[in-house]
């Protein structure tokens, strides 16, 4: 599994930190497939393949087949847990510790 890629929750959490914002709602989410959407690139790439650039015009394209039906992936679930308070989790995460700082300064 990958590392997760922290840029906009680390956004988010500085934003809340220095007073921009209030507080700010994360809503885990995901999207699940009963078939991967990209498992015919996905084996190229394991065959040496070069990965090929994705694009909005990319990302347009497949979701207009995926409406009309013109790939078939079965069925679509998608799953949303409860919402986290980022201002609560840098709370919890700081209290033990006053003064210390669980996010880096830069990205």
């Amino acid at each position: 599994i990958s590392q997760p890629k922290l840029g906009m929750i680390l956004m988010a959490v500085r934003f809340v930190r220095d007073g921009s914002v209030p507080d700010i709602m994360l809503v885990p989410s995901a999207i699940d497939y009963e078939r991967a959407l990209e498992t015919d690139s996905h084996v190229d790439q394991l065959l040496g393949t070069k990965k090929k650039s994705e694009s909005l015009w990319g990302a347009v394209k497949s979701g207009f087949r995926l409406l009309t039906g013109q790939d078939m992936h079965g069925e679509v679930h998608v799953n949303f847990a409860n919402a986290i308070s980022v201002k609560e989790v840098i709370e919890r995460v700081e209290a033990p510790l006053p003064g210390s700082s669980f996010i880096p300064d830069e990205v």
